[in-house]
């Protein structure tokens, strides 16, 4: 933001897809308060099966502490569904996901 002179001003969306590189992308963005400024955010995620949790978390937190309300969901279809481990069926595992920012 600071590289491209947005600091202090308000973003009205930021649509991420950094494939694969989401979730330290967002984390970062979490620890340093950047996202106070974003009214809307938008990521294509990869649910990974081996970082679930940690994802989980950090969407969580998301919520939680950057004030955002999840509004929307849908399956990329880029990549076919995949066996989920120990279940009988498939499911996509790369996701456009949106929130909006809760203003009180």
């Amino acid at each position: 933001m600071k590289m491209l002179g947005h600091e202090g001003q308000i973003i009205d969306v930021l649509k991420m897809d950094v494939e694969g590189s989401e979730l330290d992308a967002l984390e970062q963005m979490v620890d340093s308060r950047v996202l106070k400024n974003v009214n809307h955010l938008c990521i294509e995620i990869h649910l990974i099966a081996s970082y679930f949790d940690r994802t989980l978390n950090t969407l969580q937190r998301l919520e939680n502490e950057d004030n955002f309300q999840f509004f929307s969901s849908r399956p990329n279809p880029i990549v076919a569904p995949m066996a989920v481990p120990g279940r009988y069926k498939t499911e996509y595992f790369l996701y456009e996901l949106a929130w909006f920012k809760r203003r009180t």
